[in-house]
């Protein structure tokens, strides 16, 4: 269970009986059985939040196009 406010490597930690998840494989290495690393992880979700600014035209509605 999650409590609201808490560090993800913490209840990772709790939830897999663990200790330092986040300062190793990482949450989503755990739940991907290693598949994914931590820093792909990273890397995925930082190009994520930033492709509206190196492909700003495909984020235009269709009444600014």
């Amino acid at each position: 269970m999650l409590v609201a406010r808490e560090d993800l490597g913490a209840a990772a930690d709790r939830y897999f009986e663990r200790r330092d998840v986040a300062g190793h494989e990482g949450t989503f290495g755990l739940l991907t059985q290693g598949m994914v690393s931590r820093k792909a992880a990273f890397v995925r979700s930082m190009l994520h939040a930033l492709a509206p600014f190196y492909n700003a035209g495909a984020y235009r509605s269709k009444e600014q196009i």
